[in-house]
């Protein structure tokens, strides 16, 4: 059974006969309130903590050509106008035309409710007793003939049943187990968002035990959607992690290999970092597995140099030791150089905000030019340091050595003439040391040469 708002039905009543200030209170639901006189004070209050709080919307209200018209200043939608019609008919059980119209000043309305009354009485007390019988005896044939033309009476039916109450709590719960495999897997993939998505949950929760049901529904919307953010987010990291991996492995396989042949020691610490790496991994902590694939690539680089430079000093003869070792350690930065050249430009396309980005393809066709920047070094310096190797004579072998700088400074020229190679040496997406490697090295030829 409907319960009737009786104040506002007075209202609504008297605002057909004469203008009124209307004040809606827009909260969690809405709120109306008519007066004769101006709105506030406690029963503004009281209405506002009925709706939730809120904002108030002020303005007049008449009858208007059969149509109940709200005006008022404030801006506001036009789908309060279909949302009062509602809320009349929720709590007075009325059907009313209703037009919410906008203007740019609606003045309040000051009735005087006293002297109103005072008028109807005094037109009342003036009436000679024969014109008031007159004029009760005429209204009241006015009414009999108003029950004349009224629709037959419709038999009374019987009510329809009553609808089962709604249970908020009931309906959280089906969603909630909907959604908690998915939930339980971004937490494990960034278990530093549990306490902000479990925060989400319980808020969800509370809307639901109060059975608002709107208020329930977003905040669960809310929580999925954060939730898919987290797990694409995920993937796109695992896929990251997956393919930088997939590039070294086969560096990392020959790494361990030649260690082991060598007797270096390294092919354990190798071994070691890679348990380490696939342990992140597997518990879906992507960004620290990120960092130990660049621990273990920086490493599995060194212990290439050291096993691929005791190879090659086992198999040379005590005189040609030196120059065979910066020979071959030489050819060997070469080659790492392209290779971490073509790492930046894979991690680059890689980055979840590159991709997002709309200019993805103007970052994809100049990262695909970063393994163009490596200088291009003939095979002159290798070829000087086997001249050198091979000169018996002094002269013939002091003469090798000053070709050999001579070299040595144009490749130095080249090196440092591309200024991007030292930028990423120390740039967002990790270490290259590319033009540090390779001028150390030459440095320390040189060096020795100039002995």
């Amino acid at each position: 059974m409907q319960i009737v708002n009786e104040d506002l039905k007075r209202s609504l009543s008297a605002a057909k006969k004469r203008p009124h200030n209307f004040a809606l209170v827009v909260g969690h639901q809405l709120g109306l309130l008519l007066s004769k006189t101006k709105i506030g004070g406690a029963a503004l209050k009281e209405k506002q903590l009925e709706c939730g709080g809120g904002t108030i919307v002020r303005g007049r209200c008449f009858l208007e050509d059969g149509v109940m018209v709200f005006e008022t200043a404030n801006k506001v939608s036009s789908t309060f106008g279909p949302k009062i019609k509602k809320l009349i008919k929720d709590e007075v059980g009325l059907t009313l035309a209703v037009l919410l119209r906008q203007k740019e000043k609606v003045e309040e309305i000051e009735d005087d409710s006293d002297e109103t009354e005072a008028e109807d009485h005094a037109e009342t007390a003036l009436r000679p007793k024969a014109k008031v019988k007159e004029i009760e005896d005429d209204e009241a044939e006015a009414e009999e003939r108003v029950e004349a033309v009224r629709a037959p009476e419709v038999p009374k039916q019987a009510p329809p049943p009553t609808k089962p109450s709604i249970d908020g709590e009931a309906i959280f719960k089906e969603r909630l187990k909907k959604l908690m495999p998915t939930i339980l897997e971004a937490e494990a993939a960034h278990p530093e968002l549990k306490a902000e998505l479990g925060k989400m949950v319980a808020e969800a929760h509370a809307a639901a035990k109060a059975n608002h049901l709107p208020e329930m529904k977003q905040q669960l919307e809310d929580l999925e959607g954060t939730v898919e953010a987290i797990l694409r987010s995920s993937r796109q990291s695992a896929e990251h992690v997956e393919h930088k991996w997939a590039g070294l492995q086969p560096s990392f396989d020959k790494a361990v290999e030649l260690s082991r042949n060598a007797s270096t020691g390294d092919d354990a610490i190798l071994v070691a970092l890679f348990k380490e790496f696939e342990s992140q991994k597997k518990a879906k902590h992507w960004d620290d597995a990120d960092a130990k694939l660049d621990q273990l690539a920086a490493r599995v680089k060194s212990s290439l140099r050291t096993a691929l430079a005791k190879q090659e000093i086992g198999a040379a003869g005590p005189n040609l030791v030196r120059y065979k070792t910066f020979r071959l350690r030489w050819a060997k930065a070469k080659s790492l150089a392209q290779s971490e050249l073509q790492r930046v430009a894979d991690d680059i396309l890689a980055d979840e905000d590159v991709q997002s980005d709309p200019r993805f393809p103007e970052f994809q066709a100049k990262a695909l030019e970063l393994p163009k920047l490596f200088p291009r070094f003939d095979h002159s310096l290798e070829d000087a340091l086997d001249a050198v190797d091979g000169a018996t004579d002094p002269a013939e072998k002091a003469k090798a050595k000053q070709n050999a700088i001579k070299i040595l400074a144009a490749y130095q020229k080249l090196v440092d003439g591309e200024p991007l190679l030292k930028e990423f040496e120390n740039s967002p997406l990790g270490k290259t040391s590319i033009h540090a490697e390779m001028a150390t090295l030459l440095a320390e030829i040189k060096a020795i040469l100039s002995k």
